[in-house]
């Protein structure tokens, strides 16, 4: 079921926070450390405009998601990552990840392949994260 701010219980008990918004060719996308999935507006919201459904998360101890001292691995976020995909049957997905979520979507293949994903974008840090009246290139406000 689309919206925001929906739930999903991972395999260890721990509630991950996602958004799941829009139609057509799903692109789902993960922050990096100390990110939140509202990183991503300006991305979504142009996304959204193109006609794509458009999946994104706060990965464990990030953001609305739980913060568990457990699970604070490459391996788990990974596999956090695979169940969600699992959980909203996406197929032929765009996977777009920044920084620490580039590792995260690694760990997700090193574990259980490239099953899903059709397309794999990876980003790395931008050199100005905020943008600013001299940047509009950044991942945030």
């Amino acid at each position: 079921m689309p919206g925001t701010d929906l739930t999903l219980t991972a395999s260890d008990g721990v509630r991950l926070v996602y958004d799941d918004e829009g139609a057509g060719a799903p692109i789902v996308l993960v922050h990096g450390y100390d990110g939140l999935r509202a990183h991503w507006e300006f991305q979504r919201d142009a996304l959204l405009q193109a006609g794509h459904r458009v999946v994104t998360i706060d990965l464990r101890c990030h953001g609305a998601s739980d913060k568990p001292e457990h699970g604070q691995r490459m391996a788990r976020l990974g596999q956090d990552l695979r169940e969600l995909i699992e959980k909203l049957d996406l197929d032929d997905i765009t996977l777009v990840a920044h920084s620490m979520g580039v590792s995260v979507s690694l760990a997700m293949f090193a574990i259980s392949g490239l099953d899903r994903v059709g397309r794999f974008v990876a980003i790395d840090q931008s050199p100005k994260i905020p943008n600013d009246e001299t940047w509009s290139w950044g991942v945030r406000k």
